[in-house]
C-alpha cells in the first residue's frame, strides 16, 4: 500500500483531522493533503508519524508485520484517541467479542463485524473452555461480555461460598414487592427517598415498605441518613451504586431464556462448573 493512502487510513480509523495530524508532526495542512494524494512525507517525518499512531515504519510502508510489543498500551491508546466515550464502549466491546473468537485459533475478523451480526439473528456466541468461560450476548437491546477465568483455579466454587445468603437474597427477590423496590431504586436518580416513595409508588402498606427497607439495608443496597426537619429526625434513604445489579439481571435473562442460537460457539469443557466438596 502507498504510504500516503495508509496514513490517510491509519487517520480516518482514529477520527483525526488532517489538521490534527498536521499539528503532531509538525508540517502544514496542504503536506499531509498532499500525502493522502499520492505525495511521500520527508523521510525524516516517517518515524514521527508511526510514532503518533503508534503503529512501525514497516506498518507505514505496508510490509506486513507481527509486533505485538506492547500491544495493551496500544489498545489503551487506541480506545484513548476515540473522542466520544459511547463510542469508547462500543469499540471494547467489539474488541473484546473479537478476543473470544481468538481464544482457539486465529481469525479473519472480516467475517465477525460485530454491528452486523448485531442485526441478524443469531445473536449469542460462547466458549466454554477447562481453563475458562466466555460469554457474549449481542441483542441491540441487551448486549454484553463476561468472562471467567480459572486461572489457578479448578472449579468456580468460589461462588458458592455465600450460599446461605444467596438463597436468602434469591427468597426476597422471588417476592414481587421487593423485586419492583429493587427495580425502582435502581431507576430514579440517586437522590434521597423516604418509606413514601415505595408507599405510593408500589401501592403497598408502611409495614411492608418498611421490611423492604430493612432487607435492602442488610445487603447494603441503601444508605440510610438522618434528616432534621421540624426537630424531628426522619430518615431518609439512597441508593448504594452497584452495578453488580445488572449484571445479575443480564444473567437471570439469560437462565430463563436461554439462547438456542449462536453466531459462534466453541466447547472444549467438561460441563463442570462447579466441584462438590465430599
Amino acid at each position: 500500500m502507498d504510504i500516503g493512502l495508509k496514513i490517510k487510513e491509519l487517520r480516518t480509523e482514529s477520527k483525526i483531522t488532517q489538521e490534527e495530524l498536521a499539528k503532531a508532526v509538525q508540517v502544514s495542512t496542504q503536506a499531509v493533503s498532499k500525502w493522502e494524494c499520492g505525495g511521500l512525507p520527508d523521510i525524516e517525518l516517517v518515524p514521527k508519524i508511526a510514532e503518533y499512531f503508534n503503529v512501525t515504519t514497516d506498518e507505514l510502508f505496508g510490509i506486513p508485520v507481527n509486533d505485538y510489543k506492547n500491544i495493551d498500551q496500544k489498545l489503551c491508546n487506541y480506545i484513548g484517541s476515540l473522542k466520544d466515550v459511547k463510542e469508547r464502549f462500543r469499540e471494547i466491546f467489539a474488541l473484546c467479542y473479537h478476543m473470544e473468537i481468538s481464544i482457539y485459533d486465529k481469525v479473519d475478523l472480516t467475517q465477525y463485524n460485530v454491528k452486523e451480526i448485531m442485526e441478524g439473528h443469531y445473536l449469542n456466541s460462547q466458549v466454554l473452555s477447562n481453563e475458562g468461560i466466555v460469554l457474549t450476548q449481542l441483542k441491540k437491546d441487551k448486549p454484553f461480555f463476561a468472562l471467567f477465568p480459572k486461572l489457578d483455579n479448578e472449579d468456580y466454587n468460589g461462588f458458592l461460598n455465600n450460599k446461605v445468603n444467596l438463597i436468602e437474597f434469591i427468597k426476597e427477590l422471588s417476592n414481587e414487592d421487593f423485586f419492583n423496590a429493587l427495580i425502582l431504586i435502581n431507576s430514579r436518580i440517586n437522590n434521597s427517598f423516604t418509606e413514601n416513595l415505595f408507599v405510593k409508588e408500589l401501592a403497598i402498606t408502611l409495614e411492608r415498605t418498611q421490611e423492604i427497607i430493612k432487607t435492602l439495608i442488610k445487603y447494603k443496597l441503601i444508605n440510610v441518613n438522618k434528616l432534621e426537619l421540624d426537630d424531628k429526625a426522619i430518615d431518609t434513604y439512597t441508593l448504594r451504586d452497584n452495578p453488580a445489579i445488572l449484571g445479575f439481571f443480564a444473567f437471570l435473562d439469560m437462565l430463563v431464556d436461554k439462547p438456542n442460537s449462536f453466531y459462534y460457539s466453541n466447547s472444549g469443557n467438561d460441563g463442570n462448573y462447579f466441584r462438590i466438596k465430599k
